[in-house]
């Protein structure tokens, strides 16, 4: 259990690190600290993560990490195409979008349709990277809630548009979390930490 929670810290922060390194935020101060994270925490995630294999495979996990690597894709690339298609892309002081969408588009979704694909084929690379993105897809509900009332603390106003993404990554991350609740059960014990 300990290596598992130390998978999710050393996941939240690679992913933080090379968000803000690339681009999530403007550019200060603090970037060659956000540099020097991520290959640090990105090693750490290496460590922690060597070493567990799923013994046996939750029901249902194969399917859930590829379906959440679908509706991921589809949400972000269905939304690309419509600024694209309707010349409204975000302004250049919108930093954060072109992050998300490379991330989202290019490591998130592929990455969970990947690793469903070699947990069902019981590779053990497929618990590598299956076990990071579950984490990924947990911290979704809270890191929406807390960005939420940041912007609503903000003056932020938000229309009926908001609701479907909100659900629907809201189901993506209680559905991560009860997997990652259940894996445990499911992973080899390892010889030492």
């Amino acid at each position: 259990m300990r290596r598992l929670v130390l998978v999710g810290v050393h996941t939240w922060w690679f992913y933080l690190s090379a968000s803000l390194a690339f681009g999530a935020i403007a550019f200060n101060e603090a970037f060659p600290i956000y540099v020097l994270l991520m290959p640090l925490s990105l090693w750490a995630l290496v460590l922690a993560s060597s070493g567990l294999q799923l013994d046996t495979i939750p029901r249902g996990l194969p399917a859930f990490l590829i379906g959440a690597g679908i509706v991921t894709g589809l949400a972000w690339g269905v939304l690309l195409w419509i600024e694209m298609a309707s010349g409204a892309f975000p302004p250049e002081s919108y930093y954060t979008v072109r992050t998300t969408y490379a991330v989202d588009l290019g490591l998130i979704a592929p990455g969970c349709v990947a690793a469903g694909v070699g947990i069902a084929q019981r590779r053990p690379w497929g618990a590598y990277l299956g076990l990071p993105l579950l984490w990924l897809a947990a911290f979704l509900l809270p890191m929406m809630l807390l960005q939420t009332v940041m912007q609503l603390c903000a003056g932020v106003s938000f229309g009926r548009e908001a609701t479907a993404p909100f659900v629907g990554f809201g189901l993506v991350s209680g559905g991560a979390l009860w997997f990652l609740l259940r894996v445990p059960g499911h992973l080899r014990r390892p010889k030492s930490l």
